[in-house]
């Protein structure tokens, strides 16, 4: 995925999964290969489905300025979040946002 049009595919054909599904509170895009993913489905779910989604993002590192912290975005607190990635194979990265995650409240 190196070109805008392979990534609108993509995002496309995961707005369209979102859309069948119930309770999509907020998307999440892994650092850093899922943010292009999350952000481009957000775009199509609001384009092609007339549907705005907030979405955030984690850092590797915690920022102690400006917005600070390791979330980046909309807010998870209890919050249904579904996570979009480029990869899950051995589920680490995964699980590890899905740890901090929790502990920012999301359900």
């Amino acid at each position: 995925l190196n070109d805008g049009e392979a990534l609108s595919l993509l995002a496309q054909g995961y707005a369209d999964k979102l859309t069948q599904c119930e309770n999509v509170d907020v998307i999440f895009g892994p650092a850093y290969k899922g943010i292009p993913f999350v952000a481009a489905t957000a775009v199509a779910l609001s384009q092609v489905h007339n549907k705005s989604v907030p979405w955030g993002f984690n850092r590797k590192e915690a920022k102690d300025h400006g917005e600070g912290g390791v979330l980046v975005g909309a807010a998870v607190e209890g919050k249904k979040v579904w996570i979009i990635d480029d990869v899950i194979t051995a589920g680490t990265a995964i699980r590890e946002v899905v740890t901090i995650l929790k502990n920012a409240g999301a359900t």
